[in-house]
């Protein structure tokens, strides 16, 4: 932003002109939030996509790091957890001088003669851009990646593999993983 600030005094109206675009950009709530929305998933999801990425991989794992991605993912669409996101995005907004309600009033409503409508007007407008910001963007952000990940991860294929993999190379495998395995190929549990 301040390297956004300085450009925007330049002398050169192309310079001038973009930066001022691009500082109006950032400088938005909206964009705020859908970084820190961006900040969950992505830190939540960083070590799985580079377990994926390595050389070194099995299925096995991977399942489980995505199984772990979910759940946590999971739990963080709640409303406390929207709660402490959108105070955090609101602290980052005051410190950049982000607005979270319209700058004007509108005309009709004198401040002197109307405070308690005008008081019930932006809490209503905070209430209704909270709904909107906690369906659309982080309910809805939150959805899409546990969906992803959950239709890449989980299927008949996935279980299979995985109870393949524990019986291969586990001392003991688990009834229910010889069990899986057996009805997926037809063959007789006392084989494997």
């Amino acid at each position: 932003m301040e390297a956004l600030v300085t450009l925007s005094k330049d002398r050169d109206p192309k310079t001038y002109s973009e930066s001022n675009s691009l500082l109006h950009s950032i400088c938005d709530f909206e964009f705020v939030y859908g970084l820190m929305v961006l900040k969950l998933i992505l830190s939540n999801t960083d070590n799985l996509s580079r377990y994926l990425q390595g050389e070194q991989m099995d299925v096995i794992t991977a399942k489980k790091t995505a199984d772990a991605v979910v759940k946590t993912l999971s739990n963080c669409r709640n409303e406390e957890s929207f709660t402490l996101m959108w105070s955090h995005a609101d602290i980052i907004a005051q410190k950049i001088k982000i607005r979270n309600l319209p700058s004007e009033m509108p005309r009709c409503l004198e401040p002197d003669h109307h405070a308690d409508f005008r008081a019930l007007l932006v809490r209503h407008l905070l209430q209704t851009a909270k709904y909107h910001f906690r369906i659309t963007v982080y309910y809805t952000s939150i959805d899409k990646v546990v969906s992803e990940l959950q239709s890449r991860f989980e299927g008949n294929d996935q279980e299979v593999l995985c109870a393949l993999g524990e019986i291969v190379f586990s001392r003991s495998p688990s009834i229910n993983n010889i069990q899986t395995v057996s009805n997926f190929y037809g063959v007789d549990r006392e084989m494997l």
